[in-house]
């Protein structure tokens, strides 16, 4: 039901996870997401366009979203845009830009005004440059923010995981425990520290 235009009126750039993304591609829910970087043709940041959903009525307080890429907003930068704009009666009333990131982070607009109007949500990708993509993912209308879960670990201390009990192999490792880092031997390009077992 959406509307492309540019290079999206023939390509689809709804791709599935990591395959077709940037080399820190995170954050994003399920199997798919909207991702003009790869479209998935491996033309990388050079298609531009737009995508604009069907009308919908706004019918909750808050549009919430996940969103990354290049943060070319027309504020902070005046070069081409890669944005999310929210658009009523022909308006663009919000917008928001990717924060020049790989990784998807959530976002929302507070549409509190605006209920009970006719909206569209189009992606806009006029850049073909450095971070010239956008990545949008988990559009819903909601009354409340979405909850951040409770994280019972996250490995960002370096060394042995604290408070944990190694055994076998991983009783060793001078020390260190199972934890690898996001350069570490065996690793690609996730964000950030994990706890694996391949490499310690």
């Amino acid at each position: 039901g959406w509307t492309g235009t540019g290079d999206f009126a023939t390509l689809a750039p709804v791709v599935t996870g990591r395959a077709n993304g940037p080399g820190g591609l995170a954050g994003w829910d399920g199997v798919g997401l909207l991702s003009t970087f790869n479209v998935p043709d491996g033309s990388y940041d050079s298609p531009t366009g737009t995508l604009t959903s069907p009308e919908f009525v706004i019918d909750a307080r808050f549009i919430n979203f996940k969103i990354g890429g290049g943060n070319h907003n027309g504020v902070d930068t005046a070069d081409p845009l890669t944005q999310l704009q929210l658009v009523v009666d022909g308006e663009v009333v919000r917008t928001m830009s990717g924060g020049w990131s790989e990784a998807l982070h959530q976002a929302h607009w507070d549409v509190g005004d605006l209920i009970g109007r006719t909206a569209q949500i189009r992606v806009v990708d006029q850049n073909a440059g450095g971070f010239g993509y956008l990545m949008v993912d988990s559009i819903e209308m909601n009354d409340a923010l979405p909850v951040a879960p409770t994280v019972f670990e996250d490995w960002e201390a370096p060394g042995a995981p604290p408070g944990w009990t190694a055994s076998g192999d991983f009783a060793g490792s001078n020390g260190q425990g199972p934890i690898g880092t996001s350069d570490g031997a065996g690793f690609g390009s996730d964000v950030g520290r994990l706890l694996d077992t391949y490499y310690w």
